[in-house]
């Protein structure tokens, strides 16, 4: 997906009201003669989504070209898709976050890559987190007594009535 907006100063008065350039046509042309059009995205004005067919191939260049409702053209320098760098190793390890004193083990986890990336190519990385779905475990005995600024234990037999 390629999001377009106009273009605001950085830390001006305008750079909260950032307009998404909607009505544009966004293509990717590459050095064969294929052109892909992207569709605007009726859910997410100033979105434009490539074909569902559409994928780069290795060695192949690509450009991007925009074509606003204004009139004016961009079109993006070509560039060349490489081989895929090869993932040496993916893990994961706990992040232990301290909090007043006391450190919890389950409070994160860092995501980690390794590759070894070649010195003669431009290469460039993405990385995406999709949503997800957060556990958040209580301890449901204890409770934050407002009035005494204190963790207290709480009666969890105890009739509601």
């Amino acid at each position: 997906m390629t999001k377009l907006s106009r273009l605001v100063i950085y830390d001006s008065i305008f750079q909260s009201l950032v307009c998404p350039a909607n009505g544009a046509i966004v293509a990717a042309h590459d050095n064969t003669e294929s052109v892909a059009i992207f569709d605007e995205d009726r859910n997410m004005i100033g979105s434009y989504i490539s074909p569902e067919r559409f994928a780069g191939a290795v060695g192949r260049s690509y450009m991007l070209l925009i074509y606003l409702t204004d009139g004016k053209t961009h079109t993006s320098l070509p560039e060349k898709t490489n081989q895929p760098t090869e993932i040496g190793k993916l893990f994961y390890q706990y992040e232990i976050i301290t909090v007043e004193g006391q450190t919890n083990l389950d409070s994160g986890a860092g995501i980690f890559v390794e590759l070894t990336d070649p010195s003669d190519e431009n290469n460039y990385y993405f990385w995406h987190n999709d949503p997800s779905v957060y556990l958040l475990q209580t301890k449901s005995d204890l409770f934050f007594n407002r009035t005494t600024m204190m963790v207290e234990r709480k009666d969890c037999n105890k009739s509601l009535s």
